[in-house]
C-alpha cells in the first residue's frame, strides 16, 4: 500500500510539473487551425505566415512570444479574438531586439477579414530594409479588410514610417485601441496612412515619438477619417505631435489634441494640429499648385506652390486664420508663409492646452 501512495505521488506531481510548463514550439513556416489557452505559451522560433485561404484563431488568454525578429505575415485569415477579461498577449523575448510585427502584404481580398480584439501587441520593431522598416507592429499593404479594435498598440518602433500601425493603399478599421509609446525616425509615431483611407475612431493615442506626425501623419493623396479621438502628449521633433497631413484630404471631427510642454523655457506648438485644418476648408482644391497671384483674378485665399514674395505672393490661408481666431494665433499648419502671420502656438512651461477639433472635412 505505501508503494502504491508513492507511486501515486510521483504521478501527480510529473503532471502537475508538465501542466505547469505546458507551451507550444512554432519552429516557423505556415500556421493555421486554432491556438488555445492549453497550449500557451506559443514560442515563434522562426517567421511565420496565414498562408493564402487558410485561416488561424487565436484563443483568449494566449501569449505569442517571439524569440527573434520574426515577422508575422497574414496572407490569409488571422482571427485574434480575446475578451474584456481575457486578452491576447504578442510580445517579443528580447525587448530590445523585439520581432517585426504582424503584416498584411497584399493579402488576397477574396479572404475573409482578419479581426485583432483584445490584444496586447508588444515590441514590434520594422527594422531593416523597405518595406520592413516600416509599420512597427502592423503592416497594411493593398489590404484593407481587418478590423483592429479594444487593443493595446505599445512600445513598438519603425526605422522609417509607422511606429504602431503603417497602412500603404489601405483602408483598415481602427478604434477603441491604446496606441502609446511607439516611435518613428519618420512619420507617425502612432500611425501613418500613405495613399490609405482607414477609419481611425475612438482610440486614444499618446505619448507617441516621431519626427513628422507624432500622433498620426496622413501623406499621398490619404484620406482618413479621423473622429472622436483623445491625442495626447504626442511629440514631434521636427513638427506635429498630434496629427500631421501634406497632401491629404483628411476628415477630422471631434478629437481632442493635447500636449504638456516640458522645456523650462516654455514650449512652441508648432503645427500642433497640423494641417488638421487643411487647405482644402479655405479654397478651392482645384487651384492647388498655382502660380498666379491674387491680383490676377483668383479668388484671394488660395495655394501658391512656390510663393514670391517680392511679386506679393503668400500663402493666404495663414492670414485667414490668424485674423479669425479667438486669440490671435493661428492653429493651422506650420509651414504657413504667409509674411509676419504667427503659423504656431506658444505657451509658457507648465501649462497644458487642449484643441478640439470639430468638423472639418
Amino acid at each position: 500500500m505505501e508503494t502504491m501512495k508513492t507511486a501515486l505521488f510521483f504521478i501527480i506531481l510529473i503532471s502537475t510539473v508538465l501542466i505547469g510548463n505546458c507551451q507550444t514550439i512554432i519552429p516557423g513556416g505556415s500556421v493555421s487551425g486554432t491556438w488555445t489557452m492549453a497550449g500557451s505559451p506559443y514560442i515563434i522560433q522562426g517567421a511565420i505566415m496565414i498562408a493564402n485561404d487558410s485561416t488561424l484563431t487565436i484563443e483568449p488568454g494566449v501569449m505569442v512570444e517571439f524569440q527573434g525578429s520574426y515577422k508575422f505575415l497574414v496572407l490569409g485569415q488571422l482571427l485574434a479574438l480575446g475578451n474584456p477579461t481575457d486578452s491576447i498577449t504578442m510580445t517579443a523575448a528580447n525587448t530590445t531586439n523585439g520581432w517585426l510585427g504582424i503584416r498584411f502584404e497584399n493579402t488576397a481580398s477574396t479572404n475573409d477579414t482578419s479581426r485583432i480584439e483584445y490584444c496586447k501587441i508588444q515590441y514590434g520593431k520594422a527594422i531593416g530594409t523597405s518595406p520592413n522598416d516600416c509599420g512597427g507592429a502592423f503592416y497594411f499593404s493593398d489590404f484593407s479588410k481587418a478590423i483592429i479594435s479594444n487593443s493595446s498598440i505599445s512600445n513598438c518602433y519603425a526605422d522609417d514610417d509607422g511606429g504602431g500601425i503603417y497602412c500603404l493603399n489601405s483602408n483598415p478599421n481602427i478604434s477603441n485601441n491604446s496606441i502609446k509609446n511607439n516611435t518613428s525616425d519618420s512619420g507617425g509615431g502612432g500611425i501613418f496612412c500613405d495613399n490609405s483611407s482607414p477609419l481611425i475612431i475612438s482610440n486614444t493615442i499618446s505619448d507617441n515619438l516621431a519626427h513628422d506626425g507624432a500622433g498620426i501623419a496622413c501623406e499621398s493623396s490619404s484620406n482618413p477619417s479621423i473622429i472622436n479621438n483623445i491625442i495626447t502628449n504626442n511629440s514631434g521633433s521636427n513638427c506635429c505631435g498630434g496629427i500631421f497631413c501634406q497632401n491629404s484630404n483628411s476628415f477630422i471631427s471631434g478629437n481632442t489634441i493635447s500636449y504638456i510642454p516640458s522645456d523650462s523655457t516654455g514650449a512652441t506648438f508648432a503645427g500642433l494640429i497640423g494641417a488638421a485644418v487643411n487647405r482644402g476648408v479655405l479654397y478651392d482644391p482645384s487651384r492647388w499648385g498655382m502660380s498666379s497671384p491674387p491680383n490676377q483674378g483668383l479668388p484671394e485665399y488660395y495655394y501658391v506652390a512656390n510663393p514670391d514674395s517680392n511679386a506679393g505672393q503668400f500663402n493666404q490661408y495663414s492670414k485667414v486664420l490668424h485674423e479669425f481666431s479667438l486669440d490671435g494665433l493661428c492653429y493651422g499648419h506650420s509651414y504657413d508663409d504667409y509674411f509676419s502671420q504667427a503659423a504656431a502656438l506658444s505657451v509658457n512651461s507648465g501649462e497644458s492646452v487642449t484643441i478640439t477639433v470639430l468638423s472639418f472635412e
